[in-house]
């Protein structure tokens, strides 16, 4: 989403992605280094610090803690989500001086990305949960990177509950025909590519390399549609880099 950004649909707010960039760099799961319970992610830009975090609704802070400076926010009311109208949960973690309000509207500045706490770069922490006015819970697990293992109570599936912004849903969105005859939406090979790119701590280091060295073979390959798809997803110098190291 962007700064001061609103979205309403049958008179109640839209629950947002609350960043104007994407870009996931470790996931949860029970093998991660420092996410191996609930459903938290991290998200960073590269070579940016300090990064905008936004209310992804309008809210209140029901929780907040000094390690990493957590804080929690709940819905005012239910908002609309991919699984439907809820209330809804969002801790964000790191921020080394956050806003010390306890009301926000929906698009307010609320958070920054930063290194508070156990962190190994710049990033914002995020958890997300349908449990109204949640705070952090003790899982009872110590992970990989030797931190005992918080996250929000009921701690849910980030695509579960945010939507992003439609002007990245829809970037490199086409249509093509399967050889049944039917008409299905895909993405076109620049966005895959900026995906791949986008994602390569989740993806083997070999399927990264051979599918950049694939599209840079490509006679259609379009490396100007590629560097504005990166631009908007504010990855193009980490794509740029990544193109010029294998082209040949």
């Amino acid at each position: 989403m962007k700064p001061g950004q609103k979205l309403v649909h049958d008179d109640h707010e839209v629950c947002l992605f609350p960043m104007e960039t994407m870009n996931i760099t470790q996931w949860s799961s029970p093998t991660a280094e420092s996410h191996c319970c609930g459903h938290p992610f991290d998200n960073a830009i590269n070579g940016q610090v300090r990064v905008p975090v936004y209310a992804p609704f309008s809210c209140h802070l029901c929780y907040s803690d000094n390690q990493g400076n957590t804080r929690a926010y709940s819905s005012d009311n239910p908002v609309w989500t991919p699984n439907g109208l809820s209330y809804v949960t969002v801790s964000f973690t790191h921020d080394p001086n956050p806003p010390a309000a306890t009301q926000y509207k929906q698009g307010d500045l609320i958070y920054h990305t930063g290194t508070a706490g156990m962190a190994t770069g710049d990033h914002c922490h995020i958890d997300q949960t349908f449990t109204q006015n949640a705070g952090l819970v003790y899982y009872g697990v110590t992970c990989r990177y030797g931190n005992q293992c918080y996250a929000l109570s009921g701690s849910e599936l980030p695509n579960n509950v945010f939507y992003v912004n439609d002007n990245i849903y829809e970037l490199g969105l086409t249509e093509v025909e399967t050889p049944m005859g039917n008409k299905v939406r895909v993405y076109d090979i620049e966005r895959c590519i900026c995906d791949i790119i986008r994602s390569k701590k989740r993806m083997d280091s070999e399927y990264v390399k051979y599918s950049i060295r694939e599209y840079i073979k490509r006679k259609d390959k379009d490396l100007v549609k590629l560097s504005s798809y990166a631009n908007k997803m504010g990855i193009k110098e980490e794509v740029m880099n990544y193109i010029e190291v294998f082209y040949e």
